[in-house]
């Protein structure tokens, strides 16, 4: 039990590891015009060669124009990563090609090994087609590279160019001596990433990735695509959850946090311990619901005389964010114990509140006790969940 008184109530770069991490991070969020090969890497030291043809807008994004050479564009690494699986993230917040009468306008982003081959998700428009992500399979006579069968092998249609779209690329460098690939997407406003390519069909080795690629191809002079944000990680989760808002605390989730921590827990009205507090008054005194010694900041009653008058004080603590949890907490009074509606708070006078400790204030509250044959104290404590 925690006791209340008185006086208180008046007053370097990886692929692998144990933990998940983020190696480069582009969020280009730096000032306008400047070029995307010097915008802040947060995380780690590559850069983009993206020539004259990639700048930041100073609104969170790097658009790229296209002028006729979409690159490919690649960010090497100092020293290639030889275990564990990588994970590539890019974030685009526009993306649309013209027309093109003879072949696919495209957009792709990849790994490159050590012996320059390419695995890769490419975002394409077809003449006459709807735009897509084509998926990936072998072609030998492209020494390894990872292409597209187009068009026997249409792809995932999206029917507004300028949707809104993550790709997450992934290569497995521990899987076998070919390694193995992924891809996952998420489109629009879509709130989870789906899978749309599991795959081991390289044609050579891929047991290294040496560089990042961007690349733009068959588009038409001035196309435009616009890149929120271009993360590298070890962690598949943590690059689908990077950059996400939390979602907001409510009454519920605070009550769920803290029964999760006590598996005997159920509802706010259970009392596994067997003491006589339940659940509820548990949570809002600090008390462990599962051991009936510990009540938390148990509530404390005196008599106390001043001036002549000889009051009733109830002492109670208090959550410091009670009305973020849903809970509220009242001193009520009644002369019998015999009616349960007799109970009210018309004759409390609230005295004072202080600090506690760093999730607790401590209130006092008085009632008259002169000329009253008998009176009862009680704290209510009421929650919104």
């Amino acid at each position: 039990m925690k006791r209340l008184t008185a006086l208180a109530a008046i007053m370097t770069l990886a692929a692998t590891g144990a933990q998940a991490t983020i190696l480069q991070n582009w969020q280009y969020n730096d000032e306008a015009g400047i070029n995307a090969k010097l915008a802040t890497n947060t995380a780690g030291t590559l850069t983009f060669n993206t020539g004259t043809r990639m700048f930041v807008n100073g609104t969170g994004q790097a658009v790229y124009t296209f002028d006729g050479s979409g690159g490919p564009f690649s960010a090497d690494f100092l020293t290639p990563i030889t275990s564990g699986t990588v994970y590539y993230r890019i974030d685009f917040s526009s993306w649309s090609f013209a027309s093109n009468s003879t072949t696919a306008a495209s957009l792709g982003v990849g790994f490159v090994n050590s012996a320059a081959r390419t695995t890769s998700a490419t975002l394409s428009k077809p003449k006459a087609n709807p735009q897509i992500i084509r998926t990936p399979t072998t072609d030998n006579s492209l020494t390894g590279s990872f292409v597209y069968k187009y068009p026997a092998n249409p792809g995932i249609a999206i029917a507004n160019p300028d949707t809104p779209m993550s790709l997450i690329l992934a290569v497995d460098l521990d899987d076998g001596a070919n390694g193995s690939y992924g891809l996952w997407r998420k489109i629009g406003s879509a709130t989870d990433y789906t899978q749309v390519v599991a795959t081991t069909q390289f044609t050579n080795d891929f047991t290294d990735v040496k560089s990042l690629r961007l690349f733009i191809a068959n588009a038409t002079i001035g196309d435009q695509v616009a890149v929120d944000m271009m993360v590298v990680g070890d962690s598949l989760t943590e690059l689908q959850n990077y950059g996400n808002t939390p979602p907001a605390d409510t009454p519920q989730s605070l009550y769920a946090d803290w029964v999760s921590s006590f598996t005997t827990l159920t509802n706010t009205t259970d009392n596994p311990d067997g003491d006589e507090y339940n659940n509820l008054a548990e949570y809002a005194l600090g008390g462990n619901p599962t051991n009936a010694v510990d009540n938390g900041y148990e509530p404390m009653f005196s008599m106390v005389t001043l001036s002549g008058t000889n009051w009733m004080q109830y002492v109670h603590a208090q959550y410091t964010d009670a009305a973020a949890r849903g809970l509220t907490y009242s001193v009520e009074h009644s002369e019998n114990l015999v009616s349960s509606g007799s109970w009210t708070n018309t004759a409390i006078i609230a005295v004072g509140s202080g600090a506690l400790d760093a999730g607790f204030n401590v209130y006092t509250n008085r009632a008259d006790a002169s000329g009253q044959p008998q009176r009862f104290l009680k704290l209510k404590i009421e929650s919104s969940f």
